[in-house]
């Protein structure tokens, strides 16, 4: 890669997704946010919620093990791998695919971790106050306070993405 990549985590209702988008469109890049979750289940012939559910959190050290991501809970295929590294595979070969591809914008989808080291990405983590997230979840997204808060406050737990990232 010989050009900027931004990649954007993000809490659950921080307004990573609007941020990210509002810099791609200032800046003229690329975005990537749910195209990336429509590109991975083409490739992998998975389901898209399933894409949406497993492919923010990559499993990996004791914590994930101990709560079985990516191993006894979600199947294999035939060759013994978990739904979930094949998951995994296939979108950090996505997000590899896209930032080979020109400057872009990447929200979500561990690509922080993906593009580890790489010399021209910059990586932003985007966070807010619980009331914050709460109050744009509702708007936003027309949740009802209690899953508003529910979604907030898993968000929230302290390296709680962090502690399912995996980089090989």
């Amino acid at each position: 890669m010989e050009h900027l990549v931004i990649t954007i985590g993000r809490q659950c209702g921080s307004g990573g997704h609007t941020i990210g988008k509002l810099l791609a469109q200032r800046l003229g890049l690329a975005f990537y946010d749910k195209k990336i979750v429509e590109m991975v289940a083409a490739k992998t012939k998975l389901s898209p919620d399933f894409i949406r559910t497993h492919g923010e959190y990559f499993h990996g050290g004791s914590i994930g093990h101990i709560i079985g991501y990516g191993t006894r809970f979600n199947g294999s295929d035939k060759t013994g791998s978990a739904l979930t590294d094949q998951l995994h595979q296939a979108q950090s070969e996505i997000v590899l695919e896209v930032a080979r591809q020109g400057p872009c914008v990447i929200v979500g989808r561990c690509a922080d971790c993906v593009l580890a080291g790489k010399a021209d990405t910059l990586n932003v983590f985007i966070h807010s106050e619980m009331s914050f997230k709460i109050e744009r979840s509702i708007a936003e997204h027309g949740l009802e306070r209690e899953k508003a808060a529910s979604r907030a406050a898993i968000s929230s737990l302290v390296g709680i993405r962090s502690s399912f990232k995996r980089v090989e």
